[in-house]
């Protein structure tokens, strides 16, 4: 069986638990390389330090210059996955 995530890149945002991470996890699986982003990147990077295909970034999504910023580092991905429960004001 073919994966239709193998060699995609997915950006995750969110918290390393739940939703999130069912869904990096899910991702991983699939083939796929996972960054998560979120406000402690720190959390992120313990609740998957065991696997080297997911890596962690800081944003806050209530700040447009964080969100550019991480974009830069990011990059381009395949697939992106808010968890977030409340999108900020515009």
């Amino acid at each position: 069986m073919t994966s239709t995530l193998k060699d995609k890149k997915v950006l995750v945002v969110g918290r390393g638990s739940g939703i999130a991470r069912a869904i990096t996890e899910a991702a991983r699986a699939a083939g796929a390389t996972v960054t998560t982003a979120g406000r402690h990147p720190e959390e992120l990077a313990r609740a998957y330090d065991h696997d080297p295909g997911v890596s962690a970034e800081s944003v806050d999504l209530t700040d447009d210059d964080s969100i550019a910023a991480m974009a830069r580092r990011v990059g381009a991905v395949d697939h992106l996955v808010s968890t977030r429960r409340r999108v900020p004001a515009a």
